[in-house]
């Protein structure tokens, strides 16, 4: 007597191979939004503003000053100093090199900036950008009390930055 027998050719097991992933992604998938980060802002302090928040076009000399800050660091890890506005703009680091913008060093490793509407202070030594929705008053004092005039901590993301305590 002759059996017929079908070839073991796998077909069943790539069917239950593809249910199984399908399975595991539609899960994956109906849970994805409950695992989310909640980006309110709601859990930031008063002088602290998130990216998220100003307005669109106020964001790109917020990021070329966010990316200046890099550069200034690693200038002061090679140089021992922190350049001046002067030089700054002269090797075209945005936004020093703007003609839109008034910068100054009112400390060592600190600049302020006012393009006449609003004002940017970065403060290198401490990694912080600080943002006035108004042109700044003259710099007078000491740095903490200058920034109690509405300034905002700009926050580039949700994670706080280190010292952020309060």
């Amino acid at each position: 007597m002759i059996t017929r027998v079908s070839p073991d050719n796998g077909a069943r097991e790539g069917r239950y191979l593809a249910v199984a992933i399908v399975a595991i992604l539609a899960v994956a998938a109906l849970a994805l939004p409950y695992h989310q980060a909640h980006t309110d802002g709601s859990h930031r302090p008063a002088h602290h503003i998130g990216i998220e928040q100003l307005p669109k076009q106020r964001l790109g000399p917020l990021r070329e000053l966010n990316i200046a800050k890099e550069e200034l660091q690693f200038y002061q890890q090679d140089e021992q100093r922190w350049p001046p506005v002067a030089e700054l703009a002269s090797e075209f680091i945005a936004p020093f090199s703007d003609d839109q913008w008034q910068w100054r060093q009112v400390e060592s490793g600190v600049y302020l900036g006012s393009n006449g509407h609003w004002s940017l202070l970065l403060n290198a030594i401490n990694s912080e950008i600080w943002y006035l929705n108004a042109a700044h008053s003259d710099f007078a004092g000491s740095l903490v009390h200058f920034l109690e005039q509405n300034w905002q901590q700009v926050q580039f993301n949700d994670v706080p930055s280190i010292g952020d305590n309060d």
